[in-house]
């Protein structure tokens, strides 16, 4: 559930860079095809970043951090204003914490799957037209005749067309228009932007840009009809006969996509030298996505799976002997009780300072200690700390904990070094 949050929060942060980027520097300046480009790109380098900042979180880490340790699960002590401490206080934050996490993740699944149905009856519904329509042949186009009175658009190969649209002269327009969609591959497009759709619908420049990468192919497409044929008035006149025709799908390309104005004044416009400004513009973005990728790279939750290949090869130069710290061993100690007896301990004996509640302190501390072949806890320290009064009251509690039971190594009780996060957080 934790990583899940953490990867839509930033590729969610990547995702406003490239809008930002876009709609300041970028929009304005570039040709249709390279908006397109950039929209396309800073999307698809949102996710990367998420994803390689997400699992390269010790990427950066703090000065004094050990990889070197079995990882622990996290442990949440909250306050609210100070009515709660001791077990009141754990139990409250983690209802607290765990009820909003879980309902805001609820919420979006929920909304999720009602896009990812929408896109999923749209694909049925195109798939059984193709299968059951007639085809024709026009220009070298695959035309599927429509009965109903519709805009044209176009879906990969294949372009459903009014059946009275057929015999009009307007088709040789129609049919360049559509043709440009299908070469320059514009339904891969919409695919990739509405399966973004269903993961972040929530995001506002996930909307923003899925609207202008719709009216960045209509520019390409009006751009390729006037490229092949001079008649720019004839085309504006039809762009207006069509404009009013319903029925839209939002995985094609419907020939009267709006705003019909804008199309117009883009048929108009001439670019010249903005090729190079915008090109500019657009490596603005670079500078942009390497901070957040440090800051997310810095990040206080560190990933487990990151040192997963250290522990394993630290493990394997170990040698056996009963003085020796491993730090990966057969079996691993135990708290009394298990897992959940662990838990229970350090919420029931965490306390938040008051001092750092006060001064609105909250973050995450990581502490080492090693538990002895003999289940003593012993060499606890803090690797990262948060506040002075934090850091004192971890020390405090891990270093009262009781007995574990050993970990083995070949049959033998082992000494076994352990990190664990302690996050503490305020209402």
């Amino acid at each position: 559930m934790e990583t899940i949050g953490s990867f839509l929060f930033w590729t969610s942060l990547y995702l406003t860079i490239t809008a930002v980027v876009y709609a300041l520097f970028v929009s304005k300046a570039g040709t249709p095809t390279q908006n397109r480009w950039f929209v396309i790109g800073g999307l698809s380098a949102s996710l990367l970043f998420a994803g390689a900042g997400q699992f390269a979180g010790g990427l950066f880490p703090a000065v004094g951090s050990s990889g070197e340790a079995m990882w622990l699960p996290e442990v949440v002590v909250s306050a609210s204003s100070g009515a709660y401490s001791g077990l009141e206080n754990a139990r409250h934050g983690l209802f607290e914490v765990v009820a909003a996490r879980k309902g805001l993740v609820y919420i979006i699944a929920a909304v999720s799957i009602l896009i990812f149905l929408r896109m999923l009856v749209s694909l049925i519904y195109l798939a059984t037209r193709i299968r059951i329509s007639r085809r024709v042949i026009i220009e070298g186009c695959t035309v599927l005749p429509v009965k109903k009175r519709i805009a044209p658009f176009s879906f990969f190969d294949c372009v459903f067309i009014p059946e009275e649209l057929l015999s009009g002269p307007e088709l040789k327009q129609i049919i360049l228009h559509e043709r440009a969609h299908i070469l320059k591959w514009h339904s891969l497009d919409l695919i990739f932007l509405e399966a973004l759709t269903v993961l972040f619908w929530f995001h506002p420049a996930i909307w923003y840009l899925r609207k202008d990468l719709k009216m960045q192919h209509e520019f390409e497409a009006d751009r390729y009809v006037l490229d092949h044929q001079e008649d720019k008035i004839s085309y504006q006149q039809l762009l207006l006969e069509v404009s009013f025709r319903g029925f839209s799908l939002p995985v094609t390309n419907p020939f009267n996509y709006p705003s019909l104005k804008k199309r117009i004044m883009m048929l108009n416009k001439t670019f010249g030298g903005s090729r190079k400004r915008a090109l500019i513009s657009m490596l603005i973005a670079i500078p942009m996505f390497g901070a957040a990728l440090f800051i997310h790279s810095c990040n206080d939750e560190v990933s487990k799976e990151a040192v997963d290949a250290e522990l394993e090869a630290a493990a394997q130069e170990a040698a056996y002997s009963s003085d020796v710290i491993f730090t990966v061993v057969e079996n691993p100690p135990g708290f009394s009780g298990g897992e959940e007896a662990r838990q229970l301990y350090l919420e029931e004996n965490l306390r938040y300072p008051n001092s750092a509640r006060e001064e609105g302190i909250q973050g995450t501390v990581f502490v080492s200690f090693v538990v002895r072949h003999n289940g003593a806890i012993t060499d606890a320290e803090i690797l990262r700390g948060l506040h002075p009064d934090i850091d004192k009251e971890v020390l405090r509690v891990v270093n009262k904990m009781p007995r574990w039971e050993p970990g083995t190594q070949r049959g033998e009780d082992v000494s076994v070094r352990f990190n664990m996060p302690v996050r503490f957080t305020l209402n």
